[in-house]
């Protein structure tokens, strides 16, 4: 028999059958959570791994913690929320994260902790072990199903367009060494399933484009891993125009746009683009925009959810008892170089002073509203 060859000294050890083969499968801590699945004669091949982000210093439980007759594991982490990580069976030997048993550690010594029915309802309890107390985790059962609505990544609102860059916040059933492998698919109203492109992947948020082509009308979202998928419903329009902004202002009496201000000299050659607002620890601020005589003086507006405009878009500066007027950008249009990201560049050498609040018009659906100062 084959002795099993690990990366450091192993403090704990469980046998379970994970994969329904009828072989005693491995389960043990060294340094990360080590799976082994027996192979019925002794000797056992390499699962993958379960890595919370740190050591795992202390002991192992097993149980069937939903009721999907998959055993899956219990495991002592460091890593916040400290406590007690449960891992649900996918019945392969693989697992998908189920939430924490969060307790202080301190308290709690890794290694004192079990699994047992406590209150006769059928349902895998924890019970952990800390000086002279002990404390008692009941389990509530499978989590109600997750759900989302994705929304724009510029303004939050809870529409998006195709091609446009959109977020997702929930608390999705992933552990680290799980995000390469999510999945993004949108099935739209026409009855297409697409893949989309994933920006940034994390167990509370994912960036992403809405896949163009995606049809107009309500689409399903499936977020895919090696645990079950989860959906979402995305309502989809043509048009969702939204403005990139940095934070607001500490006193949230203004937005800023995250944009640039170009100015073009006399020789009609761009000088360097300079951000229109500074930001801080505490917000920001609006950085007022030169405009040297002779020159002329371009907005660059960072935007998503526009490119598919019918009608010539629009731009609104309402700038109070001023009044408000409308004019035409010189572009409007996709960026070019960043997948979702579109571009309005708009001039404002002929500006007056007075400060505004900017908003998009798109085939008459209104953009947030963005703040701007010049000299």
């Amino acid at each position: 028999m084959a002795a099993l060859a690990l990366n450091q000294v192993s403090n704990f050890i469980i046998a379970a059958d994970f994969n329904h083969d009828g072989a005693p499968d491995l389960a043990l801590l060294s340094g990360v959570t080590l799976i082994f699945l027996g192979n019925g004669d002794g000797s056992f091949r390499a699962a993958p791994s379960i890595n919370f982000g740190g050591g795992n210093p202390g002991s192992i439980a097993v149980a069937d913690w939903t009721k999907s007759g998959n055993l899956g594991l219990g495991i002592y982490t460091l890593v916040p929320p400290q406590g007690v990580g449960i891992l649900s069976g996918n019945g392969d030997g693989t697992f998908y994260a189920g939430g924490t048993a969060a307790f202080d550690p301190h308290s709690f010594p890794g290694y004192q902790f079990s699994s047992a029915d406590l209150n006769g309802d059928d349902l895998p309890d924890l019970v952990a072990l800390g000086g002279t107390s002990v404390s008692v985790f009941l389990n509530a059962g499978p989590s109600p199903p997750l759900f989302f609505v994705p929304g724009s990544a510029a303004s939050g609102i809870t529409s998006v367009a195709p091609a446009s860059i959109a977020t997702i916040y929930a608390q999705f059933p992933f552990i680290a060494p799980q995000l390469p492998s999510v999945t993004v698919n949108v099935a739209d109203s026409a009855g297409v399933t697409r893949p989309a492109t994933l920006f940034y992947v994390s167990p509370t948020q994912i960036n992403l484009e809405i896949p163009a082509c995606t049809a107009p009308g309500k689409a399903v979202v499936t977020v895919a891993s090696s645990g079950p998928p989860v959906s979402g419903i995305a309502f989809v329009r043509n048009v969702v125009p939204a403005i990139f902004t940095e934070q607001s202002t500490a006193s949230g009496s203004g937005i800023y746009p995250a944009a640039y201000a170009v100015t073009y000299g006399p020789d009609n050659q761009p000088q360097t683009p300079v951000l229109v607002a500074a930001c801080q620890s505490n917000g920001c601020s609006a950085v007022p925009i030169p405009r040297p005589a002779g020159s002329r003086v371009f907005l660059e507006l960072y935007a998503t959810g526009i490119r598919n405009h019918v009608s010539p878009v629009s731009v609104s500066l309402n700038q109070g008892q001023q009044g408000s007027q409308s004019f035409a950008p010189a572009y409007a249009g996709a960026q070019g170089q960043f997948d979702g990201l579109d571009q309005v560049n708009l001039e404002i050498t002929k500006l007056p002073i007075v400060p505004g609040y900017t908003v998009l018009n798109v085939d008459g659906m209104v953009s947030n509203a963005v703040m701007f100062v010049v000299e």
